[in-house]
C-alpha cells in the first residue's frame, strides 16, 4: 500500500477516523486481547476531543481559546490513537490486514513485490581491444544511452569461449564473471595471444534468476 499517512489532516476528517476506529475496536477487546484499561485511556482522549471540538466547529460562536483547546485535544488524541494502534492493532497477529483496513489503517506490504525474471538481454559489443586485455561494454537496448542497468537487474553475467569458431551449445561457454557496471575487463595470459575469444552475457535479477542470453561477440587476443 502506499505510504501515505493514515491520519486525516482535516478535522471533520479526524473525527470520523476515530470515531470508526473506537466503535469497531471497542466489541474486538477480548478477541484481540487487548487491555481495557489501554482502550479508556482512548475515551478518556475522545471525551476531551469531543468536547473541544464541538465548541470550536462553530465559526460563528468559537473563541480563540476554544479553537486552542480544540488543538490541544486533537494532537493528544492523535498522539494515544498512534500509540495505541502501533502497540495493540499493527503487530497484533490476532488482527487481520481487512480488519486494520477497516479501521482506516495502512497495511504495509510484508514482502517486497518480487522482481520479474528479465525479459531480454543485454547489447554486448567489444569496446577496447589492448595487449592481453577485452573491455566489453554491456548496454540496455531499450535504453541504449544510459549507463545504468534496468530496474531489477542485480548483475550482468559475462562468459567467454576461446577457440576458433563460437560452439553451438552455450554449455561450452566459461563463466568470467558478474558485471556491475556497463564496462567489463577481460584479462588474458601471454599463451592467449592470438586466439580467438567469443563473448555472451546475460541479466540477472536481484533473486538470483537470470534472463535469456545476448548475441555472441568475438574479437582476438592481442
Amino acid at each position: 500500500m502506499g505510504a501515505r499517512d493514515y491520519m486525516p489532516t482535516t478535522d471533520a476528517g479526524f473525527d470520523a477516523f476515530q470515531a470508526t476506529f473506537i466503535n469497531k475496536v471497542q466489541p474486538k477487546l477480548g478477541a484481540w486481547s487487548i487491555p481495557v484499561a489501554e482502550f479508556n485511556q482512548l475515551l478518556n482522549f475522545q471525551l476531551d476531543w469531543g468536547v473541544a471540538w464541538a465548541k470550536a466547529r462553530d465559526k460563528d460562536t468559537r473563541s480563540r481559546a476554544d479553537v486552542q483547546q480544540k488543538k490541544g485535544a486533537r494532537k493528544a488524541y492523535v498522539a494515544g490513537l498512534r500509540k495505541f494502534a502501533k502497540s495493540w492493532i499493527m503487530y497484533n497477529d490476532k488482527v487481520t490486514d481487512a480488519e486494520r483496513e477497516g479501521l482506516g489503517l495502512k497495511v504495509k506490504d510484508i514482502e517486497p513485490t518480487p522482481m520479474p525474471v528479465p525479459a531480454y538481454a543485454p547489447d554486448i559489443t567489444i569496446d577496447t581491444i589492448r595487449h592481453l586485455l577485452h573491455k566489453i561494454r554491456l548496454t540496455d537496448p531499450l535504453n541504449p544511452h544510459t549507463q545504468e542497468k534496468p530496474k531489477g537487474v542485480r548483475e550482468i553475467e559475462v562468459f567467454r569461449f576461446l577457440g576458433d569458431t563460437a560452439p553451438t551449445n552455450i554449455s561450452a561457454y566459461e563463466f568470467v564473471g558478474n558485471a556491475t557496471k556497463f564496462l567489463y575487463e577481460v584479462r588474458f595470459e601471454m599463451a592467449d595471444v592470438g586466439k580467438k575469444v567469443f563473448y555472451v552475457a546475460r541479466y540477472v535479477n536481484t533473486r538470483g534468476i537470470p534472463g535469456p542470453w545476448s548475441i555472441v561477440v568475438n574479437a582476438a587476443v592481442a
